[in-house]
């Protein structure tokens, strides 16, 4: 009885953790010790990437170790396929799933066992846009399997998770955008997105809906470009945006589809900026740029693109509409040593032609 007496307590923690972060995870710890959990592991799951994309756990166990399994082990879990199979609300005890001889036989329970870990519940907090969060609770090696107490008590605590848990996505966003102060962004000329690395969107303005429609669609919170072209292109620039497998880079591409056609330039956003999600995960500014415009210094190109002080000068001498010969006059330099920087900067940008460095160069305004 001593555990459906902290329901009250438990579920004060939670709303109080709409805007508090502190507030909500004693919420989640208190949920771990009133079912006997040795530790907790909330974490949001893609399907699409087949991983968790972002994620928070109990201070007791090494960050490296949770790391592993969220890159490693996360998409052969079976314990995943169960969970994901559930509705928000839904509640899963691994014992009912899988028996004594199937756990023996599982990498993920051998894993869990060098942790003294063992029998799992998993409980779906929210569902969208290909995505599920999900809370584990993992008991100790040497505790039993979760029984029906446990499960009576997840069942009366589920509505306060799955309120809190929306209401608590919500204020994020709503604190994101007033931190932006992205309303602001209504009257701009160019389409701007903030979106994460997976091209989940978390603000688009009026004119980024309008032009999007014109190359590809922004349903269900996901940003998708109509031919396989362009999507592949996106999803590598954003990969670039996020420095997922090398240094920090913004780059653009002409998105065209039936007829119609834009810049989408792909920019990093520094990490010192005041946008920072509970999640931790990059935030990326998606420009959907006219085909005119005017150059901002080379300063904020050299610290945006995330070029070198030479190859920023050049790229906006190229917006401003000088030829390389004439860029290499002005700076004193051979003509092939210019179109070296040229190679260069559009490598790292991974514009394949000048015009589309001229593009990127001349979107980069859109947010200074």
């Amino acid at each position: 009885m001593k555990a459906y007496a902290q329901i009250p307590q438990i579920s004060q923690h939670l709303y109080e953790g709409i805007f508090d972060t502190d507030a909500w995870y004693r919420g989640i710890d208190g949920l771990r010790h009133a079912i006997g959990g040795a530790m907790f592991h909330h974490f949001t799951y893609s399907s699409e990437q087949g991983r968790a994309i972002a994620s928070a756990s109990s201070m007791d166990y090494p960050l490296e170790s949770i790391r592993e399994y969220e890159q490693r082990h996360a998409a052969n879990d079976e314990r995943i396929n169960v969970i994901l199979t559930l509705p928000a609300g839904g509640v899963m005890f691994d014992h009912h799933h899988f028996d004594a001889r199937q756990m023996s036989r599982s990498p993920i329970y051998d894993w869990l066992l060098s942790f003294d870990l063992r029998h799992t519940a998993g409980i779906v907090l929210r569902e969208e846009a290909g995505t599920k969060e999900i809370l584990g609770l993992i008991r100790a090696k040497a505790d039993a399997a979760y029984g029906e107490h446990e499960r009576e008590l997840c069942r009366q605590l589920a509505p306060h998770l799955l309120a809190a848990s929306a209401l608590r996505t919500k204020a994020i966003d709503l604190a994101e955008k007033a931190r932006w102060g992205l309303s602001a962004m209504e009257g701009f000329h160019h389409g701007i997105m903030v979106v994460d690395d997976h091209a989940r969107i978390h603000y688009m303005n009026s004119r980024a809906e309008a032009l999007m429609g014109t190359v590809g669609h922004s349903r269900h919170g996901q940003c998708s470009f109509a031919t396989a072209g362009n999507q592949g292109r996106f999803r590598k620039a954003l990969e670039k945006a996020a420095g997922r497998f090398g240094p920090v880079a913004g780059s653009a591409f002409l998105a065209k589809a039936e007829g119609n056609t834009i810049t989408v330039s792909v920019l990093p956003i520094k990490e010192s900026h005041t946008l920072v999600s509970v999640w931790q995960t990059p935030r990326i500014m998606v420009v959907l740029a006219p085909r005119n415009g005017c150059a901002v210094s080379p300063a904020v190109l050299q610290e945006t693109l995330g070029i070198t002080p030479a190859q920023a000068r050049l790229a906006h001498a190229l917006a401003q509409g000088m030829t390389v010969k004439e860029y290499a006059e002005r700076e004193g330099c051979s003509e092939h040593t210019a179109r070296s920087h040229l190679r260069d900067v559009m490598r790292i940008t991974d514009c394949r032609r000048q015009v589309e460095l001229v593009q990127l160069v001349q979107s980069v305004r859109a947010i200074t």
